[in-house]
């Protein structure tokens, strides 16, 4: 169970039928918990539609924070964006 709580998560979930992503962090070792928590907390349904898995912290917030100012003129609210099929 170590190894896992050394790995690092940044995570692309979509909301489905809103055209609307989530760029978000986690550490591997609660990332299932983190999706259910975003669930529990959204009506729409939710899908994990990227995660990339870092060895350290560092890298994955890095990632997470590249991925947000790309995005940033699709901006919704916190850490959702749109996005057009």
């Amino acid at each position: 169970m170590s190894e896992l709580k050394d790995q690092h998560i940044a995570y692309l979930i979509e909301e489905e039928g809103r055209e609307a992503i989530k760029i978000g962090f986690t550490s591997r070792y609660n990332a299932t918990l983190r999706f259910s928590a975003l669930q529990i907390g959204n009506w729409r349904e939710l899908k994990v539609v990227g995660i990339w898995v870092y060895e350290n912290e560092r890298d994955a917030r890095l990632a997470e924070r590249i991925a947000k100012e790309l995005l940033n003129s699709f901006k919704i609210r916190g850490e959702w964006f749109h996005i057009s099929s």
